[in-house]
């Protein structure tokens, strides 16, 4: 039980999503490595648990954030549900600087003169490398030099006339950069769908595993009965997803938070998939 509390800041160590079976379908449980600094007394550190929605912002390590904690237990609750850094206050917020952004940029183009090159696609919001997570990005990179070399090798035994063995290291780069990519495009349809998307629970009725596993996440065909959480009727419908199975697994006749296109609900998406 958290007794008496006095209020200080502490500095986040590190950041553990520990939602375990999802027995709240809409939030996700993160653990936070902290570094308290009381107004007055000796630093310390702890550990605290805080639920977040998932597809909203929470604290990254690093962060300053206020904090809770009982001087004699030294149990410490995170204090976030009015900054506006984090939580839906936080998704708010990173919807407005994009809104604000999208908008200077379409001003800056009406206001350039007739003849100005036009930017690139990324510049302008479009997906790519760089809305990817850093580590998948970097692994993807990998991968790309590895299918590179794998093809200056291959040219290279062609140009000798001789056959590549089937055993050759640089073979399977371009299934792994296959998998990559097919991971990739599901990321970016995640941060979509988390600004456009339809919210629902969906029930799994069958999932097959559907490809090469890259890293710790696996592909895996899925038919499920979605519930909209709006109002509106129940639809079947299947589709692919990526699962980190670092973090958790589908499993047959449970039921699971989605996000997916009205228009098209083949586009659909898990809130912890990828």
């Amino acid at each position: 039980m958290f007794g008496h509390h006095e209020s200080a800041q502490a500095t986040v160590l590190y950041t553990q999503d520990v939602s375990g079976v999802w027995e709240d379908r809409r939030h996700r449980k993160m653990e936070f490595g902290l570094e308290v600094h009381p107004p007055t007394g000796q630093a310390f550190r702890a550990k605290a648990t805080h639920h977040f929605l998932w597809f909203t912002p929470y604290p990254q390590v690093g962060d300053v954030v206020n904090v809770k904690y009982d001087p004699k237990s030294l149990e410490v609750q995170l204090d976030v549900n009015d900054d506006n850094r984090y939580g839906e206050k936080g998704l708010k917020r990173q919807r407005d600087v994009e809104r604000e952004a999208a908008q200077a940029q379409h001003d800056a183009l009406l206001a350039a003169p007739p003849g100005t090159p036009l930017p690139s696609a990324a510049s302008l919001g479009g997906a790519g490398m760089a809305d990817l997570d850093p580590e998948l990005q970097e692994l993807l990179q990998l991968e790309e030099a590895e299918r590179q070399a794998a093809q200056a090798a291959g040219q290279q035994w062609a140009a000798q006339g001789a056959q590549m063995p089937a055993g050759f290291p640089g073979t399977a780069a371009p299934l792994n950069s296959q998998a990559g990519m097919g991971l990739a495009e599901t990321q970016m349809l995640h941060r979509e769908l988390a600004n456009t998307g339809a919210s629902g629970q969906a029930k799994i009725l069958r999932k097959q595993q559907a490809g090469q596993p890259f890293q710790q996440f696996i592909p895996f065909f899925v038919e499920v009965q979605v519930q909209p959480d709006a109002l509106g009727f129940p639809f079947a419908c299947s589709f692919t997803t990526w699962i980190d199975t670092s973090k958790g697994t589908l499993m047959e006749g449970y039921t699971f938070p989605v996000r997916y296109d009205p228009q098209n609900t083949a586009r659909m998406v898990f809130p912890f998939s990828a």
